[in-house]
């Protein structure tokens, strides 16, 4: 990640982004079928802000943090880092992520968000592989980068480059206009199941019994747009004899993953406050038209009735002394 789009990232004020972590939350309540969330580990690069770093200690009672941060090489930003930590149990780690995932203790059941801003890129696939290959069964990989790949009139060019850069990870019979930033998260998500599935033939090869080989439930598949837009794809490794605990669980019973095969797209309606407020007052309720409020989209209600319970809200106080 760049600095400058460090810079200009201020990660309390991303609507959809802090939806999206407490969608991660309901998700991973449901590992509890495997073992205590605070026997995990969470690893995430938690830029200056550590949101998500601060939700899952105080929502699921992890402890134990890794941050990666790539871009803090000199002492002042490595300090700035350490002063912004809000708990004592984050551990940075000042390196690059393909460097980091050297310096991490594997031996524990891990939840890692490799939250990339920059847009897609082979070096992302490798680290996925990678981490992939370390990972203990219950765990479970995320990744967000950024959508943003080609604009329509660069379409010839932008081809060529990604073909170039991807070589034999462009699946078979890629055209050009998935490269177009509205299809190129389906790209993105067959690209990242791929290098999953060649990560987990490696790492199966050596285990003799087909029950304790790992396979991969993909959980996550979301796009929004905070700015540019995004796209997070991830899920859960158990073991195959893990499967009919995982399919009683009804890890799929929520409804921004009950149609894993299409992207869920967190969208927030544009609201006010005070219309936030009055529809509040008449939630929880099954039809949109019970909502009394003039004015509003039918559209925007049905979505608003979906995402109250994680809806963010944000206020401007001003301190006087």
């Amino acid at each position: 990640m760049g600095k400058q789009e460090r810079q200009n990232i201020n990660y309390y004020l991303r609507p959809a982004k802090s939806i999206e972590r407490k969608f991660f939350c309901d998700i991973f309540r449901k590992l509890e079928v495997f073992s205590p969330l605070r026997d995990y580990q969470y690893i995430g690069m938690g830029s200056k802000y550590f949101v998500d770093f601060t939700l899952f200690h105080k929502e699921l009672g992890i402890s134990k943090m890794y941050s990666i941060e790539g871009n803090a090489s000199s002492e002042q930003e490595q300090n700035r880092f350490e002063f912004n930590k809000p708990f004592k149990c984050i551990n940075m780690v000042f390196k690059s992520s393909s460097n980091a995932i050297n310096d991490i203790n594997w031996n524990t059941k891990s939840i890692v968000w490799l939250d990339y801003d920059e847009i897609f890129s082979r070096s992302n696939l490798h680290d996925i592989k990678n981490i992939v290959l370390n990972l203990l069964p219950h765990s479970v990989l995320l990744v967000t980068c950024n959508g943003n790949y080609s604009p329509d009139d660069q379409t010839d060019d932008r081809f060529e480059v990604f073909k170039k850069e991807f070589e034999d990870d462009v699946p078979m019979g890629t055209k050009k206009n998935q490269i177009v930033n509205k299809l190129f998260h389906q790209l993105v998500n067959e690209m990242i199941n791929n290098k999953i599935q060649e990560a987990l033939i490696e790492k199966n090869a050596s285990i003799s019994d087909d029950n304790e080989k790992m396979i991969f439930k993909q959980l996550v598949y979301f796009t929004y747009k905070d700015g540019s837009p995004m796209v997070t794809i991830g899920g859960v490794f158990i073991g195959k004899r893990d499967e009919e605990i995982f399919n009683n669980t009804n890890f799929y019973d929520f409804f921004f993953n009950n149609n894993i095969a299409h992207p869920y797209d967190i969208y927030l309606p544009n609201l006010t406050y005070k219309e936030l407020q009055k529809i509040n007052t008449q939630l929880p309720c099954e039809n949109w038209s019970d909502i009394n409020l003039f004015g509003l989209r039918e559209e925007d209600l049905k979505i608003y009735m979906e995402l109250y319970r994680y809806y963010p809200f944000y206020m401007e106080s001003r301190f006087t002394g």
